[in-house]
Order: C-alpha cells, then sequence, then structure tokens
C-alpha cells in the first residue's frame, strides 16, 4: 500500500484554504482533467515516453483550472507516475526538475506565493530533495519574512528534522498548537475509510511517535525542555508507545 507522508497531506491541508470558488470557465469548458491524466498512464505504459510526459506536463499546469478538486492528485499521485516516467525515460525527470527550478527562481523573484512555494516543496519531495526546500525558505525569511511565514507548515517538520536553532526559535510558537496538528493528521489516518484498516493504523501511530519524538528533539535543542516534557505526557495519553515511555523515562531524571 501506498502511504502519504504526513509533510505532504499537511501541505495538502494548508493548500485547501487556499482555493474557494473558480472561475465560470472552468464549469463551462469540458475537459476533465482526470482523462488526461488516464491518457499519460496508457501512453507510458505503451512506451510512448513522450507523449505521456506531455499529458502529466498539461496535468500539472491546467489540472487545477478545471478541476480544483485535483489538488490533492496533481501534487501526489501525479508527481508519483511522472517521477516513474523519469526512470524510464530521463527528458521526463529533466523537465520536472525544470519547473522546480523555474518557480524557485520565481520565488526569489518576488513573483511566486504560498501556490508557488507548495508546488516546490511536493516536487522536492518527490525527487527526495526536500533540504533544497529547506533552503529556499531559509531565503525567504531573509528577503520576503512575510511569505516565509506564509510557507513555514511546509518546511516545519524538514527544519524540525535537520533541528535548525534560528528557525525553530522563530517560528516554533505555540508548541501546543503543534502538538494538537500532529495529533489531529493521526486521527484522520486512523478514521481513513480504507480496506486495510490495520496497516493504515499501524502507520498513523509509528508517523504519530516520530513526529512526537522530533518535536520533542526540537525543543530540547532549543532550550524548551520542560515544554518537551509536557509533550511527550500528552502524547503517551493518545498513544501508549514504549519509544514514548523511554523518552519520558530519560527526561524524568533529568
Amino acid at each position: 500500500m501506498r502511504t502519504i507522508s504526513i509533510s505532504l497531506l499537511l501541505g495538502i491541508i494548508l493548500i485547501a484554504r487556499a482555493f474557494g470558488a473558480v472561475g465560470a470557465e472552468s464549469k463551462t469548458v469540458k475537459i476533465n482533467p482526470s482523462e488526461v491524466l488516464e491518457d499519460g498512464k496508457f501512453f507510458a505504459a505503451s512506451g510512448k515516453y513522450g507523449l505521456a510526459l506531455k499529458k502529466y506536463v498539461w496535468y500539472h499546469n491546467h489540472a487545477l483550472k478545471y478541476d480544483p478538486s485535483s489538488k490533492w492528485m496533481r501534487l501526489s499521485v501525479a508527481l508519483g507516475l511522472w517521477i516513474d516516467l523519469g526512470r524510464k525515460y530521463p527528458p521526463a525527470m529533466q523537465k520536472l526538475r525544470g519547473v522546480r527550478d523555474s518557480k524557485t527562481a520565481a520565488l526569489l523573484n518576488k513573483k511566486g506565493n504560498f501556490l508557488t512555494f507548495n508546488d516546490v516543496s511536493a516536487i522536492n519531495q518527490a525527487l527526495g530533495q526536500s533540504s533544497h526546500s529547506v533552503d529556499l525558505f531559509i531565503k525567504l525569511d531573509q528577503k520576503q519574512p512575510m511569505l516565509a511565514k506564509e510557507c513555514w507548515g511546509l518546511v516545519k517538520n524538514s527544519m524540525i528534522r535537520r533541528q535548525h536553532k534560528q528557525m525553530l526559535n522563530k517560528y516554533l510558537k505555540n508548541i501546543y498548537a503543534e502538538f494538537e496538528q500532529i495529533k489531529f493528521v493521526y486521527e484522520q489516518l486512523r478514521s481513513a475509510d480504507v480496506s486495510d484498516r490495520d496497516e493504515i493504523k499501524k502507520y498513523a501511530e509509528k508517523s504519530f511517535v516520530k513526529r512526537v519524538c522530533e518535536l520533542i528533539d526540537a525543543l530540547k535543542v532549543t532550550g524548551r525542555a520542560m515544554e518537551a516534557r509536557k509533550v511527550c505526557r500528552l502524547a503517551q495519553a493518545v498513544v501508549n508507545s514504549p519509544e514514548l515511555t523511554a523518552v519520558m523515562a530519560v527526561e524524568a531524571v533529568k
């Protein structure tokens, strides 16, 4: 079963607010982005890689115009298909990197917004290069602090894993809100209506514990040990995990 990373899921949750009503054109022009994506899959399976790439590029650039609900597919499944194509057809990988680089340049030239950063972040994650998003965020923090503040939620997990003390001190403010967000994702995953419920529950618990432990480490790095202990106790009330128990035992003797 393919699972969605927590950071990507949070990106989807954040981006959902950015779309309200779309222009009337999307309601009158009869183009189904899902069919375009299916065409791309068909061409890829048939060895017509150039045609498949054209479909994937079109989907990335235009799907939201005709179907706002495609925001999840566009930055998850569709990017996965593009990556798969790139493994067999190098020009596809080159094109995806080019899209990422073009949008990165737009952000640095003050021509992008939250949605642009979300695209860049998702592509970097698909390419296994999330560190690029962190580096970009640090530049935005210096040159476009308002935009950086909007985009923090998209890089927060990566920043916590990197334990970037300066950024964590600046942006990691309401620690209880941070914990509630981790808990919210956990609860959403556990309640997902899928056939393999047992597997998704195990994944949800594992991800919850991992994110909590990363948050605890980030708090300790920034000198907030008391808050780290509180977060650990809150987490233990949600998930009875040996790992959290071990963390709490270590913190108790400090």
